[in-house]
C-alpha cells in the first residue's frame, strides 16, 4: 500500500513540474540589429513597400519570412497606352507577359491606341474622380488596402474610386 502511495506522489509531483514549464525563449529575428532598437516608421515603410499590414510585417520579421515575401512580391505585365493613362479600363494588368503581349497586339489601332507592355506591382488603382481631376492617389496589390485608404480619405473626398485592373470592374466606395 505505501509504494502505491509513493508512486501516486511521485506521479503527481512529475505532473505538476510538467504543467509549470515556460518557455523563456526569444523568438529569433533575422536581422542585425534588435527589433526593439528598429525606428518605427521605418519598419512601417518596409511594410508599405511589401504591401503588408505593419502587424503582418512585425510577424514575418519575427519568424524570418522576410526573405521569402520578398521572392513572392507580385508583378503583374500591364499593357499600358500612354495616352489614355486616365482611362484604367483602357489599361489592363495580366499575369503573364505573354497575355499583356498579345492584348496590346491585338488592340493596337494605328494612331487610336499605342500599347507597350510594362512590369507593376500592383492591381488595384485608388482615383479621384470628377469633371475637373481624373488621377491615381493610390495603387495597391490587395483590395482590402485599397478600400482601407478610401476610407481613410473619404471625408476629404467623395469621389473616389477603386479600379480593379485585372478584372476590369470599378468600385466607387466612398461612404
Amino acid at each position: 500500500m505505501k509504494l502505491y502511495i509513493l508512486i501516486g506522489i511521485i506521479s503527481i509531483g512529475a505532473l505538476i513540474s510538467l504543467g509549470g514549464c515556460v518557455s523563456n525563449k526569444q523568438p529569433s529575428v533575422n536581422s542585425p540589429i534588435p527589433l526593439a532598437n528598429y525606428d518605427e516608421d521605418v519598419l512601417k515603410a518596409k511594410a508599405k513597400a511589401l504591401n503588408m499590414r505593419y502587424a503582418d510585417y512585425l510577424h514575418a520579421l519575427t519568424n524570418n519570412k522576410i526573405p521569402d515575401l520578398r521572392r513572392q512580391a507580385s508583378v503583374y505585365y500591364q499593357a499600358h497606352d500612354f495616352n489614355w493613362k486616365d482611362d484604367p479600363s483602357v489599361n489592363p494588368v495580366f499575369d503573364t507577359k505573354a497575355e499583356a503581349e498579345k492584348y496590346a497586339g491585338e488592340n493596337n489601332m494605328g494612331g487610336h491606341h499605342s500599347y507597350e507592355v510594362r512590369e507593376v506591382d500592383y492591381r488595384y488603382e485608388v482615383r479621384i474622380v470628377n469633371p475637373s481631376a481624373n488621377e491615381v492617389l493610390h495603387t495597391t496589390n490587395k483590395y482590402n488596402d485599397a478600400y482601407e485608404y478610401v476610407i481613410e480619405y473619404s471625408s476629404s473626398h467623395s469621389d473616389l474610386i477603386i479600379y480593379d485592373l485585372k478584372t476590369g470592374e470599378s468600385f466607387e466606395e466612398t461612404p
